[in-house]
């Protein structure tokens, strides 16, 4: 598969599956293992779920989209992408703060 960072738009056009997200609309972050291999998992406020393979082409651009997201620690990613595991979410959109 391949995988496109455009404007703030995450692209992954696979052989069996694919789609895109936008960036702003993601609400957690997380590395998954799926039928034995290792994934992005991006998950929007909708509940829609996009997994991209950690060796898809042009994957490295995602480390350049996800240090873009608020808040996120990008040596944690880091850390979990050596180690070689699934994970626990490495990111989540911050709660929107209500006025006082």
């Amino acid at each position: 598969g391949v995988v496109e960072v455009i404007e703030g738009q995450v692209s992954y056009f696979g052989p069996s599956f694919g789609g895109f997200v936008a960036l702003d609309d993601l609400t957690e972050l997380r590395l998954a293992e799926v039928h034995g291999t290792r994934q992005w998992r991006l998950r929007t406020a909708s509940g829609e779920v996009l997994l991209i393979p950690v060796d898809a082409a042009g994957a490295e651009k995602l480390y350049d989209a996800f240090a873009t997201l608020p808040g996120i620690d990008m040596a944690a990613v880091t850390s979990a992408l050596d180690a070689g595991t699934a994970t626990l979410p490495l990111w989540r959109r911050p709660a929107p703060r209500l006025p006082a």
